[in-house]
């Protein structure tokens, strides 16, 4: 029987914590500077969903090009990849911070979402190439315990920096983060370029994508993680600009969205090799889908009766409920649809990861169209996703 070694014990704690801090850093370039988007919408002569664009620019980035970084790992090995990418990262992050007018900012945004999808895309292939099934949907759930780090923290940081320093201050600390990895993966071993592929890059992801096991629970993640990108989209305008909160006070609220996520990690952490990801996937989506229909009825019977409390209690309880479920869906779904290709770890992590981001840039571009301060059409929309992502989640015990 094989024994894991101490040294390679070490080494593969290291290269999970390395890719813990790859997903933090890509997510905080999401939720770091969403308390300070009207003051920069402000200041660089934004309309609210002009605004917006800033964020599915960087979705966007980080999905166009998640297939070449994924055949590119395979060629030229993790560490060339990753340094690449922080570099691009770090550098988009300073032109961010010092541009003037709303085109250059989003143009900035869209080449650091193209960092951040190569550093994510290596941090989840790193993961992969240690684990499978239930395992592997259990070490993810140490990614989203980065994730929720981001998500929760970073929007309280975001906050407080507008409190006391100006909004590029924030940009200019994504790119200090990133030189500091970019450091850490060059004192680090990692696995060089693998040998070439017996077929062509498209071939292996036409034949990764061909796979109705991959397809449905990729499409399903995505679906759910679409709807959790659209409700941070429309976040600081219905917070702010609806309800009242201040960019404090707002920035206050990712605590508690981070400790829904937190909560639902700790479940995947904690359950995946007792239940399985399929039945994991139904209860996150499940989740998400009461948070849809607990939103409509109360846009239905009650958003103009409502007291300004009580809304802001109901819309909190929605998003802490489709984060907790995101949580416990994303996980789950990626190990099933890799566990359903093995073999084709870097091409199938990368197809993976460029459909949730691709899907998810989809959803959240109805933010530029759908008023951000109806909850109906919102409600409608939590419902139409997490029900078609049910649909296509799997039934069986893997």
């Amino acid at each position: 029987m094989h024994t894991e070694t101490p040294h390679a014990h070490a080494s593969n704690g290291a290269t999970l914590l390395l890719s813990c801090a790859l997903v933090f850093l890509t997510q905080l370039g999401v939720t770091l500077y969403l308390p300070s988007l009207p003051d920069i919408a402000g200041a660089l002569r934004l309309a609210p969903n002009q605004a917006s664009l800033s964020l599915l620019a960087y979705f966007l980035g980080s999905a166009a090009p998640i297939l070449f970084w994924g055949a590119a790992t395979d060629r030229y090995g993790r560490k060339t990849v990753l340094l690449l990418s922080l570099a691009l990262f770090g550098l988009a992050s300073v032109a961010a911070a010092g541009a003037t007018g709303g085109p250059a900012f989003i143009g900035a945004r869209l080449l650091q979402g193209v960092g951040a999808g190569g550093a994510s895309t290596v941090g989840r292939i790193l993961v992969r190439d240690n684990a499978n099934g239930a395992l592997l949907a259990r070490n993810l759930s140490y990614l989203s315990f980065s994730f929720v780090s981001a998500l929760g923290g970073g929007q309280f940081l975001g906050g407080l920096m507008q409190q006391y320093a100006p909004w590029q201050a924030q940009f200019l600390l994504l790119a200090a983060i990133s030189a500091i990895l970019a450091v850490a993966v060059l004192l680090m071993p990692m696995r060089g370029a693998a040998p070439a592929a017996p077929q062509s890059h498209v071939a292996a992801y036409l034949a990764v994508l061909r796979h109705p096991g991959f397809r449905r629970p990729m499409v399903a993640g995505a679906l759910g993680y679409g709807a959790l990108i659209y409700l941070q989209e429309i976040g600081p305008y219905l917070f702010q600009q609806q309800l009242g909160l201040s960019a404090r006070q707002y920035g206050n609220a990712g605590l508690l969205l981070g400790l829904a996520y937190f909560c639902g990690s700790l479940l995947v952490n904690r359950l995946a090799l007792r239940l399985g990801y399929a039945r994991l996937m139904r209860a996150g989506l499940l989740l998400m889908l009461a948070a849809g229909a607990l939103l409509l009825a109360g846009a239905t019977l009650g958003e103009g009766r409502l007291d300004g409390g009580a809304l802001l209690a109901l819309v909190l309880c929605v998003y802490c409920a489709v984060s907790l479920g995101q949580a416990v869906l994303f996980p789950n779904s990626m190990a099933a649809a890799l566990d359903a290709v093995k073999g084709q770890g870097s091409h199938s992590t990368a197809l993976f990861g460029f459909a949730l981001q691709l899907i998810a840039t989809g959803v959240g571009s109805l933010a530029v169209v759908i008023p951000h301060g109806r909850l109906g059409p919102v409600a409608l929309l939590l419902l139409a996703l997490t029900a078609t992502a049910l649909l296509l989640s799997p039934r069986r015990r893997p």
